[in-house]
């Protein structure tokens, strides 16, 4: 229990953050509400009353609509408050405004910028406004000269134009110049179009540039699961054309979703001949098509499957999908299933999402089958989802679990769902936590969850705390949780902390998020700040916002930075932003770039998003222009932007560069990030590494990353592997992944093995990923170890594992074992 608060002396800094309260309630005009309390309405089942007729909510006549001004008004005032939700009367308002009336509104929008309602208002009216008039929107959205909220409004009157004409905006944007907006216009109108016409989604996706991310071009690449349904092998010589690999997998993807729905024999049997990195998505997407029809037939040919993340991931999606469709049938083959770790990673996946629609029969299983391993934080997603409607429930539950790491995250998981509900409710919860780490951990927490939603409260349990560290800890959590919302108020907590790291890493956070919302407003705080590095680092993040729109700007910023590590942050970040869209002015700034970290910074940071853009220029501009200092600096990032998007260009840029350090670097980057969706190739590359120890390094990353999908053949491919390569660890690696999926068959290979390396590790692999699960089993496999002092060590660390889990268990084996007498006395055994 904690002591009740004390009569505090607070310090000058203190009493600022204590003016706080004052200075929030002058800010703003939201209605507050008691929060409930435990047993009330509130966390009680809902009654079940009669329900209406069926004609009550056909037939209810539509209210009057209030005038234009009352709607300007009533805006007003929620612009002022702190959240607000669409709803249908809004709907009908803001759909009955005309062109006229939209202006006032725009105006009112920019007048109240920094409100936290400003974007959902802002996207109500530029997507209404386009709808009756995109050419005066786009007009007004122009004006705008707050960068992000610009282009923000320009995408949502995209959005609304294509909602009501697409043809007519896709006509419009074929007339554009080159540029974010022409793209952002063919966008819209594909994702408006592309469902009746997938032929022109693959257009527009032939014909844009890919983005760095894949999400952004996700609703283009929808259209192949209509072109995979109608016709596969056109599909498929489609996705072929594209030169992203990342767009190309997705593209497969939904090809699979599409074909399986009409066909899903053939659909899976074109999975399974993808290689293992293509097929580790594709081939449980296409068999939980298939289970959305016949579940058990899709689950019998996923156990035929080898064991591996394949077969793992195919489970998890068909039960998943099966649990929505059919709870009782999906819990009933999962409790048939025997014990192990396949059952283990298709339990936890289950009930994460039980936990979310039967919390009690969630709570059944785990109770009736135990918990999987590996899963610490399972208990606790399952109670945090309690607490949504019985708190006290989950509360109790987690208190009656034993002391240890499971009930310390219960309770972290209840009082921060608990928090964001009922903040009060929280605090009090927390007083029954008689762990003194555990409740400041937990009322940090709290006190930041509860800070997002009311300042004043959580800053007055902070002024109650007993110790100074302790308040300034709990002001650095808050400063952390307000700083997106009310980046201003954030600054005067802020004000309260001593200078240190702490208030360091609090401007820090309060820069980045200032200058995301309001740029200037950011410089001029900035200015207050004194000279030393919160400010240099302030002042860094307030330039990567401003890059992005004002690059001019941002570069002067740079400039007037004192030299040292920030102002080379803020070159690298300056030269990515411009990278984006001025290539040559990029490579400028590269050029000038005033001392070796800056120049590096700005290599490092650019070059990968170029690569992602032109993989042929900026790969030749690498081989050609770079030396091997510099090619050693950017070669790690290239390799990863290439081989997840351009796996050709990463592959040929090999040849461009001079045998030594640099390419051995660049090659065991390169096969380790190729791996996971290339082995064989992979593989072919690894062994053109020079260096002994990096080759080595690299085999190892190989043939784990191919054991997560075929240990078999790893193991086959390390066979192969000269004897002069180290391949110690890589038999580590590769074993213990095999035995994590499927430890009979991988221990089963290794009792195959002749005396060696490869069997010494094998057994090591065996005892490490048993000894948490099946301790009996790990010290069968201990006592095959052929050095004396090693196997005594790992038995005395696998004993006493166990001991901590089950010492009855323990002692009862222990007590009929042929141990040595020494090591059966550290357990407290009496010597015969």
């Amino acid at each position: 229990m904690r002591a009740s608060p004390l009569v505090l002396t607070l310090s000058a800094g203190l009493v600022a953050a204590a003016a706080v309260a004052g200075f929030w309630l002058g800010r703003t005009t939201a209605p507050t509400s008691p929060p409930a309390q435990p047993g009330s309405s509130a966390y009680s089942a809902v009654e079940q009353g009669p329900l209406p007729p069926a004609d009550v909510l056909a037939n209810r006549p539509a209210p009057d609509l209030p005038s234009v001004e009352q709607s300007l008004a009533d805006c007003a005032e929620i612009l002022q408050g702190t959240r607000w939700v669409m709803n249908k009367d809004w709907e009908r308002r803001f759909n009955a405004l005309t062109s006229a009336d939209l202006p006032a509104f725009a105006d009112l929008l920019e007048r109240h910028a920094k409100a936290r309602t400003y974007p959902i208002i802002a996207f109500a009216i530029y997507r209404r406004w386009a709808e009756v008039d995109p050419r005066s929107a786009l007009a007004q959205a122009r004006t705008i000269d707050h960068p992000q909220r610009r282009e923000s409004a320009i995408s949502h009157i995209m959005a609304g134009w294509a909602y009501v004409d697409p043809h007519s905006l896709q006509a419009w944007a074929r007339q554009l110049p080159e540029g974010r907006e022409k793209q952002e216009a063919m966008n819209a109108a594909a994702n408006q179009l592309g469902p009746q016409d997938p032929a022109m989604l693959l257009a527009v996706l032939e014909s844009s540039t890919p983005a760095p991310s894949v999400v952004s071009r996700l609703p283009l690449l929808q259209g192949f699961e209509a072109l995979g349904a109608e016709n596969p092998e056109s599909a498929l010589a489609a996705a072929a054309k594209l030169t992203n690999a990342n767009e190309r997998r997705t593209a497969h993807n939904f090809i699979a979703v599409g074909w399986a729905r009409r066909d899903p024999a053939a659909a899976i049997a074109w999975a399974r001949t993808l290689p293992a990195g293509e097929g580790h998505n594709v081939l449980p997407v296409a068999l939980n098509i298939f289970a959305e029809s016949a579940p058990l037939e899709a689950l019998a040919l996923t156990a035929e499957l080898s064991p591996g993340q394949i077969r793992e991931r195919a489970y998890s999606m068909i039960l998943q999908n099966w649990l929505g469709r059919d709870q009782t049938a999906a819990v009933a083959w999962l409790e048939s299933q025997p014990a192990g770790p396949t059952r283990d990673s298709i339990f936890a996946n289950v009930l994460n999402q039980l936990s979310h629609q039967d919390t009690d029969t969630a709570l059944r299983l785990f109770e009736t089958l135990g918990s999987p391993r590996n899963q610490p934080y399972l208990i606790a997603n399952m109670l945090g989802q309690m607490a949504n409607t019985e708190p006290d429930r989950a509360l109790n539950y987690a208190r009656s679990l034993p002391p240890g790491n499971e009930r310390q995250n219960a309770l972290r998981a209840i009082l921060n769902q608990v928090a964001q509900s009922d903040p009060l409710t929280a605090f009090t919860y927390l007083e029954q936590v008689d762990s003194p780490a555990l409740y400041d951990q937990l009322f940090n927490q709290i006190v930041g969850n509860v800070a997002r939603q009311d300042p004043e409260l959580a800053l007055a349990h902070v002024q109650a705390l007993p110790t100074t560290i302790a308040r300034q800890k709990a002001l650095n959590q808050i400063v952390g949780s307000v700083a997106h919302q009310d980046p201003e108020l954030a600054a005067l907590i802020a004000s309260a902390l001593p200078p240190g790291q702490m208030l360091n890493n609090a401007i820090n956070t309060i820069a980045h998020n200032y200058a995301r919302n309001d740029p200037e407003g950011a410089l001029r705080w900035i200015e207050t700040l004194p000279p030393g590095s919160a400010r240099l680092q302030a002042t860094q993040n307030t330039i990567n916002q401003i890059a992005q729109y004002e690059p001019d700007r941002a570069l002067a910023l740079v400039q007037a930075m004192p030299a040292g590590h920030d102002r080379a942050n803020a070159y690298g970040n300056l030269a990515q932003a411009l990278m984006q869209s001025d290539v040559p002015r990029a490579l400028e700034l590269i050029a000038s770039a005033p001392d070796t970290n800056a120049r590096h910074q700005a290599l490092q940071r650019s070059l990968s998003v170029w690569a992602s853009s032109d993989p042929d220029a900026a790969t030749a501009y690498i081989a050609q222009n770079l030396s091997a200092a510099d090619q050693a600096i950017v070669l790690p990032s290239v390799s990863h932007s290439l081989i997840n998007q351009h796996p050709q260009q990463a592959i040929a840029l090999i040849d461009l560069l001079p045998a030594g350090e640099s390419r051995d670097r660049y090659l065991t980057t390169l096969t380790s990030n190729l791996a996971s969706n290339d082995p064989l190739e992979a593989a072919a590359l690894v062994m053109d590494v020079s260096d002994p120890n990096q080759r080595a390094s690299a085999v190892a990353s190989v043939a784990g990353s191919w054991a997560s999908y075929d240990p078999a053949a790893a193991l086959a491919w390390l066979e192969t592997v000269p004897s002069d390569t180290a391949k110690d660890y890589a038999y580590l690696n590769t074993l213990q992944t095999w035995a994590r999926f499927d430890p009979t068959s991988a221990g089963a290979w290794v009792q195959r093995q002749p005396t060696g390396d490869a069997r010494e590790q094998g057994v090591r692999a065996m005892v490490d990923s048993l000894q948490g699960t099946d301790p009996r089993s790990a010290l069968q496999w201990s006592a095959l170890m052929p050095d004396n002092n090693e196997r005594r060590m790992v038995t005395v660390n696998v004993l006493r594992n166990w001991m901590n889990q089950d010492p009855t268990a323990a002692r009862a084996w222990l007590a009929t074992s042929d141990l040595p007498p020494e090591t059966k006395s550290q357990f407290g055994e009496p010597s015969p």
